[in-house]
């Protein structure tokens, strides 16, 4: 349903759909090895287009709101470009010019989802195909991943999850096996 959308409530974001399109398939015939991370970007900041244009309500906009939905999904992108990185919602607030209370609102006026939450559900996405493609260590995943401690990893995960990332990968690879029987 999210994808059904009248030509009216599909028109906004649609050169910025084609833009990332773009983007994607260039990405695709890259090989720099951050056409992963690149692919990821592009797919997630369209759904992030998609979805806002589904759940947003109409309303007149203010000098504001025409300037956040003008900037389209650079705040987004950014963060998609350096969730590894140790970042905060004030390094990004400060970023992009705006106070940490300012940028926090338009952030989820943007995505629907406050800043942490938005930042771990990249860093858990990243983990997850990381422990589905690499052999790399647990520990090794979540500093890959952004994650500032083993911990904070495993503990968000098993939250999210119900499992540990261990015990996920276990099952995936079982599954993969089973499959290929």
């Amino acid at each position: 349903q999210v994808l059904l959308f009248t030509k009216q409530n599909y028109a906004p974001h649609k050169e910025e759909i084609w833009r990332l399109l773009y983007k994607l398939y260039l990405y695709s015939l890259s090989t720099a090895s951050n056409r992963i991370i690149g692919m990821n970007s592009c797919i997630l900041s369209i759904f992030t287009l998609l979805l806002t244009e589904n759940e947003e309500e109409e309303e007149s906009a203010d000098t504001m709101d025409a300037l956040s939905l003008k900037s389209g999904s650079q705040y987004t992108d950014y963060v998609n470009v350096h969730y590894r990185e140790n970042i905060q919602l004030k390094d990004v607030a400060s970023h992009f010019g705006f106070t940490t209370a300012y940028f926090s609102k338009l952030f989820y006026r943007e995505t629907g989802r406050n800043f942490k939450f938005y930042l771990s559900t990249i860093r858990l996405s990243h983990a997850v195909f990381l422990l589905k493609s690499t052999d790399l260590s647990i520990t090794e995943i979540a500093d890959r991943s952004g994650f500032p401690k083993l911990r904070a990893f495993t503990d968000l995960f098993l939250k999210v999850n119900g499992i540990t990332p261990k015990e996920y990968r276990n099952q995936y690879r079982k599954e993969m096996k089973r499959l290929q029987k």
